[in-house]
Formats: structure tokens, sequence, C-alpha cells
């Protein structure tokens, strides 16, 4: 029997819960459809396309709007179009929430671009997002079909955040080489940031880390910016970028470059660009 309940469709037998679907509000007539449970013993009896076929009804008939966190949902939601009109899609602020996905992006982005051991990478490209990341409004996430498929972060030049805390208590975590190698590289993301930041002015922003899965939606989450800024009198942003990146993108955006230099990592040299945007 399936029954619905608050913010969650559960499947029963015997009076015994075996499984069940959960879509939390987050926001704003927001949900997330985040968990997809079901008891092994169910497997192959489609209980788990029921029970979001339930939540689709269920959401529709509330005026609710819903975002995806769970990969069944994911990819349930990819192969049945004709119950997509209840994803969202566009660009809203960085919740706590999106931290898992805007990692994922961002390994999956950086992470072939310098050899690393998966440890190691894990720790890096954590630390990255949480390097960049300001629980601010200039951090965004764009979704697509109700699913965080971009992201940008940026910060005023005044703002600080406790990144290197989280770096010095889990480094202990890696062998004593990937520990080398995470100072290595926390020492050359610092290097540029620190030159970054010798260019920028007072109320200016930093554009930290942008990615996105999605054509087009890197350029629309910065003219977000952009508007967002412009309303809090901020007019110039400054960034970094290295040969690893479409580093000419930001000059299609009309960006100016201010510096060019090479820095070494892991005993590559790369070339590295420092872009003003006046706006």
């Amino acid at each position: 029997m399936f029954k619905i309940e608050e913010n969650k469709i559960a499947y029963y037998e015997n009076e015994k819960e075996l499984a069940y679907v959960t879509y939390p509000i987050i926001y704003d007539r927001i949900v997330n459809i985040n968990h997809t449970v079901v008891d092994p013993l169910l497997q192959g009896r489609g209980i788990a396309s029921k029970l979001l076929e339930y939540a689709y009804n269920d959401i529709k008939a509330k005026g609710l709007k819903a975002e995806l966190s769970c990969s069944y949902a994911i990819s349930w939601f990819n192969k049945h179009s004709n119950y997509q009109d209840i994803l969202t899609s566009g660009i809203r602020k960085y919740h706590e929430a999106d931290f898992a996905r805007v990692y994922q992006i961002t390994k999956d982005h950086w992470e072939n671009e310098v050899p690393m051991s998966l440890e190691l990478a894990n720790f890096i490209y954590d630390f990255l997002v949480r390097y960049y990341l300001y629980y601010n409004e200039y951090c965004y996430v764009g979704l697509e079909k109700g699913n965080v498929a971009a992201f940008l972060l940026a910060n005023l030049k005044e703002e600080t955040n406790d990144s290197f805390n989280y770096f010095k208590e889990n480094i202990n975590k890696l062998n004593d080489n990937d520990k080398k190698l995470a100072y290595e590289y926390y020492d050359y993301i610092n290097y540029n940031h620190n030159k970054v930041l010798s260019y920028m002015p007072k109320n200016s922003i930093y554009l930290g880390l942008i990615a996105s899965k999605i054509h087009g939606m890197g350029f629309k989450m910065i003219e977000y910016l952009k508007g967002v800024a412009l309303k809090n009198n901020v007019h110039e942003i400054y960034l970094w970028t290295d040969e690893t990146c479409d580093y000419k993108y930001y000059e299609k955006l009309g960006c100016i470059l201010l510096e060019t230099y090479y820095i070494s990592l892991y005993e590559k040299k790369l070339k590295t660009f420092i872009y003003k945007m006046n706006f």
C-alpha cells in the first residue's frame, strides 16, 4: 500500500514500511527529492518508479517545484520527460546542501589537469571548493531539470573564510607523499589568490571558481553576478585562470588582461593570467 505523508511517499506491506521517497521543502515552495529507498526484497517490482509517480502527483497538486539530489530520481526523470514540468531550471543562491554536487562538478572538471592519487584528488577538490566558498550573496548554482549542473563562487575582497582550518584538520588523513603534494597545491592556489588580491581595490569582487555542464550557463551566471553587484554599487570583478582552462573565454567576455606569468605545480609550468572585468 502506498501512503502519502508529509513531503514523503511510503510503501507498506503488513503495516511495515519497506520503501519511501522523501522531498522536503528547501526554500520558497521548492522541494528537494533527496532519497529513494527500497527494501532489497522489493527489487524488480517497479516500486521505486511508482513512488516517484506518486511524489510527482503530490508535488504538482500542491503547486510546488522540485530539485533533485537523489541519483535514482535524476535518472528516472531523465527517462520520463512527461514528468519534468515540476523540475526547476535557472540560477539561485548557493545552499549548504549543494556542496556535494558542487564538489563533484569541480572534480569532474579539473581532476585530469594535474596528475595525483585518488585520495589526494578527493582532498584537494573538496578543499578547493571550500577555499572559494562564502555564504554570501555572490555564490550561485545553475540548475537544469532540477539538477545542479553549474556553479559560481565569488566574494568581496574584504571577506574571509575558514578553509585553511579544514585543510589543517584533514591533511593528516593523507600519506606523507600526498601531504607534501597537498601543501604544494595550497601554496600554488594561495600564491595566485594573493596576486589577484594585490590588484583589487576595496568593494570589488573576486570570482574564485566557476564550472558548468550546461552550454551557456557560465555566461548567464556571470551576468547574474554582475546584476547583483550593480545593486550593491560594485563595478569590478577580478579573477585568475591558467592554461588548463579556457582562458580566452574571459577575453571574449571583454575582460582586461592585467598580468601574465608562469608558476610551477608538480614540476609543470603553467601559464597563468589575471583578468579584470568592468561593468
